[in-house]
């Protein structure tokens, strides 16, 4: 019974980390935005989202209005630093939550090479392309009115 159980606590070692918006799971690294907007509805604020999106050379939407949720890629934006990633908006009540995932930085670095360790830990700073990738990621997906 006992080798039993250490077997099963062997493999459940998966270990979320969170360093700024960036969260990392099993290796896998996601940047992640929660924004409330007050006094606006749901349909208002996934109009602004979609329109916003629809905008940007760089944003191709693959789904629009479906459940709330807003998903697509970006594709060659070298002005964030990225050669592909996609996305993912969930669009509440006053508020949505962006996650960004499979972020592939110019010309073809897989973001979890520049900022986790061996260990699938976050190096202790970020190099600059990466905070720079921050802030362009949160001015991409903020909504103005």
């Amino acid at each position: 019974m006992w080798e039993l159980l250490s077997l099963v606590s062997a493999n459940v070692t998966a270990q979320t980390i969170k360093k700024d918006r960036f969260i990392a799971n099993q290796g896998v690294v996601t940047w992640v935005e929660t924004v409330e907007i007050k006094d606006m509805d749901t349909p208002i604020i996934v109009e602004a989202m979609a329109e916003s999106l629809r905008k940007k050379e760089f944003i191709q939407l693959e789904s629009n209005r479906t459940n709330n949720v807003l998903t697509g890629t970006l594709l060659h934006a070298p002005s964030l630093g990225l050669a592909k990633a996609t996305f993912r908006v969930d669009i509440l009540y006053e508020s949505y939550i962006v996650s960004v995932t499979a972020i592939t930085l110019w010309p073809s670095t897989p973001i979890e090479k520049l900022i986790l360790t061996s260990q699938q830990q976050f190096v202790g700073a970020f190099l600059p392309i990466i905070s720079k990738l921050d802030e362009e990621l949160l001015q991409t997906f903020s909504i103005k009115f």
